[in-house]
């Protein structure tokens, strides 16, 4: 029973005598106590039941705010029979933080509603929450669950718990109307539409890898840099993409990195790109710096005005990745500073020459595969992130051969693993002609998107080693140099 003191405490929260009394709750002079409907008792008893028989009691001074339970009372879900109520199996399940709360979604018409026994904790993850173990098997039935915790610092530590708990995929969670923190706060000020508005509008739970059409993020247009100063040929296949992965390969000494500098030169003079590069086999003073002071000066510049001029240059579009002080250069110090040249300078390409420098970290009996995939999985994000370009130079194992006849590397040759392949956007093979002096040949074997970017193929370049730069060389004019009159 529910003395006249009782009803008033319930009443003045919104809650239901009928629904209170059908759900076994009653007064009594003091925990423990006997069902007492005399005017003097002032404490409300709400029973925990599993499969119909109490096993625990939940008591509440109806004078202040005051709790007590039986000794040793089991610690289940208030309301936890619904669980296996199969007329209900079909309803969403609310999931409260108070036995107050239950009882507030149950007057707004939700019957399957639980309530956790011992409130929220102080803190995310440190609480075990035996309950949520002891019912897991009628748990996992459940395809929809809605958090209806309070709206609070514990609240939140409770509604994390409980979703690592159940997982993000069946997770709801409800914004509550103004002014209130819990469902008894929407009942009291609202009555049952302020509950029903909060329960009706939940939310998924954001899962970041899943979403519907409407929630995908604009994608950037495809908006490749074509440089005109390396000729028609270099300008038609080669898109140099922000948010792209590019992977350029090359017997060592053989041009990719004299090629590298020329395409970072006129990024930087047509588009105005600033660009980051480690460069782990040279000494940047001696040989990087030089090397760009030529490409912009077009032969060593002869006057000090025209040095100045060339560093200046170089300063303002350039940022240089060294290694640290220890010399082991690992990929997540890389991405360290790769993402320093991005947010501090702007930088729109970043250069990585070349990859062999990098320690992978591999674990005794590790696999050098598994780290290319998982590193150049990264190197990929950040690109996309970060919407710059990255540009990976590697050298491939030893030359491949064709029938005993050396061919030009590409992807597959390099020192590692297929994924360089499989998970970049742009493949390019460099090599220095093996017959005629100062021309290059360029194989573009990869081009994600060829419509916008350019199709795959073969082509040459002069090299001027005065200037460092690499101009169009035309079919008519390589097929001249290598005497082939057919």
């Amino acid at each position: 029973m529910i003395n006249q003191q009782g009803e008033a405490w319930l009443e003045q929260r919104g809650l239901d005598i009928e629904q209170a009394i059908r759900s076994g709750l009653y007064t009594t002079s003091h925990p423990g106590g006997d069902p007492d409907d005399s005017d003097g008792a002032g404490w409300i008893a709400i029973p925990y039941s599993v499969d119909g028989a109490v096993v625990n009691i939940k008591y509440r001074k109806l004078a202040e705010k005051q709790f007590a339970q039986i000794k040793g009372g089991a610690q289940v879900l208030y309301n936890r029979d619904v669980l296996r109520d199969a007329t209900l199996a079909d309803h969403p399940l609310i999931i409260v933080e108070g036995e107050l709360d239950a009882l507030a979604a149950m007057a707004a018409g939700y019957m399957r509603v639980v309530s956790v026994p011992g409130g929220a904790p102080s803190e995310a993850g440190k609480k075990s929450h035996a309950y949520i173990d002891e019912a897991i098997g009628d748990l996992r039935e459940v395809r929809r669950i809605i958090l209806a915790v309070d709206n609070d610092e514990p609240g939140c530590n409770l509604r994390d718990d409980l979703i690592a708990r159940l997982g993000k995929a069946r997770c709801w969670t409800i914004r509550y109307p103004r002014g209130c923190k819990d469902l008894g706060d929407a009942l009291r000020r609202y009555g049952v539409r302020g509950v029903r508005a909060a329960i009706d509008t939940a939310q998924e739970t954001v899962m970041s890898g899943l979403v519907s059409l409407d929630q995908l993020p604009p994608t950037p247009a495809l908006s490749p840099a074509k440089v005109v100063s390396l000729g028609a040929d270099f300008q038609r296949h080669v898109g140099i993409c922000p948010g792209h992965l590019s992977i350029w390969t090359g017997l060592a000494n053989r041009g990719k990195s004299t090629l590298m500098r020329a395409v970072c030169h006129a990024l930087a003079v047509e588009k105005g790109w600033r660009i980051a590069v480690a460069s782990f086999e040279d000494d940047i003073r001696r040989d990087y710096v030089p090397a760009m002071q030529r490409l912009y000066s077009r032969g060593w510049p002869d006057t000090e005005e025209r040095q100045q001029r060339s560093l200046e240059w170089i300063g303002e579009h350039f940022r240089f990745i060294l290694p640290p002080e220890e010399d082991t250069v690992t990929i997540p110090y890389l991405l360290e500073q790769m993402e320093g040249a991005v947010i501090r300078h702007g930088v729109n390409l970043i250069v990585i020459d070349p990859w062999t420098e990098i320690d992978l970290q591999l674990p005794a009996g590790g696999s050098e595969t598994e780290a290319v995939r998982v590193y150049i999985a990264a190197m990929r994000r950040f690109a996309v992130r970060f919407h710059v370009h990255v540009a990976i130079l590697a050298h491939p194992r030893k030359p491949p051969e064709w029938g005993g006849k050396r061919k030009m590397p590409d992807g597959y040759s390099i020192s590692g693993s297929a994924h360089f392949v499989n998970r970049c956007d742009l493949g390019v093979s460099v090599e220095a002609d093996q017959s005629i002096e100062n021309v290059s040949n360029v194989s573009v074997w990869k081009s994600k998107y060829r419509e916008v970017m350019g199709p795959t193929g073969d082509f040459a370049l002069n090299f001027s080693p005065a200037s460092r730069r690499f101009t169009e060389l035309s079919y008519a004019d390589l097929a001249e140099l290598r005497g082939d009159t057919e």
